[in-house]
C-alpha cells in the first residue's frame, strides 16, 4: 500500500524561506517624518512594514516599542552632515509617533562619528536605523527632503525623483 508524504510540510519550507529574501530585499521600512518645530528641524517615524507570514504588515511605532540605534543626515557634497548612534544597545532612543529628533542636538548616550554641520538650501536625506523590540524586527526609516530659508526662517519641502535627470532633486 503506497504512501503519499503530505505536501504541505513542503510549501510551508518553501514560504519560510521566502521570509529571509523578503526582508533582505527592503531597503528601508518606512518614510522617515521631517519637519520644523521651534525653530528645529525635526526627525522621527510614524509607521514601518513589518514582515509577517505571507505579507508585510504595517505598523505604528506606537503599537510596539521601537527603538533608534543610530541618524545619519547626508546631503548633495560628499560625506555626512550629521552621523551619531547609540554607545550601548540598551541605550537606544525610544520613538513614538510625536517623538522629535532635533538635528545636531546631543542625545544621551550618543556618540557622534560627525559632528551636525551647517546646512543651507539644498537636498538632503535622513536615515533613522532602528528596530522594533517587541517583535524582534528592523525598523529603519528614509527620506530625501528639501530645506528652504525664507523670510519668515527655515522650512521644508518635498523632493522628488526626475528621471530624466536620473536623481532626487527640490520640488518648485
Amino acid at each position: 500500500m503506497p504512501t503519499h508524504a503530505p505536501k504541505w510540510p513542503i510549501l510551508v519550507s518553501l514560504c519560510l524561506l521566502s521570509l529571509s529574501s523578503q526582508a533582505m530585499s527592503r531597503l528601508f521600512d518606512g518614510d522617515a517624518n521631517v519637519w520644523i518645530a521651534n525653530d528645529r528641524l525635526c526627525f522621527g517615524g510614524t509607521e514601518f512594514k513589518s514582515a509577517g507570514l505571507f505579507f508585510n504588515r504595517t505598523l505604528k511605532v506606537d503599537a510596539g516599542q521601537v527603538v533608534v540605534h543610530a541618524i545619519q543626515v547626508t546631503g548633495a557634497a560628499p560625506g555626512s552632515y550629521w552621523a551619531i548612534s547609540a554607545a550601548d544597545p540598551e541605550h537606544a532612543l525610544p520613538l513614538t509617533g510625536n517623538t522629535c529628533i532635533a538635528y545636531g542636538e546631543r542625545i544621551a548616550h550618543f556618540n557622534p562619528s560627525q559632528a551636525a554641520k551647517p546646512l543651507v538650501d539644498g537636498l538632503y536625506s535622513v536615515t533613522l536605523a532602528g528596530s522594533d523590540l517587541k517583535r524582534g524586527n528592523r525598523a529603519t526609516f528614509y527620506k530625501n527632503f528639501c530645506l528652504q530659508h525664507n523670510d519668515s526662517g527655515r522650512r521644508v519641502t518635498a523632493a522628488h525623483y526626475d528621471k530624466s535627470a536620473q536623481q532626487w532633486v527640490c520640488s518648485p
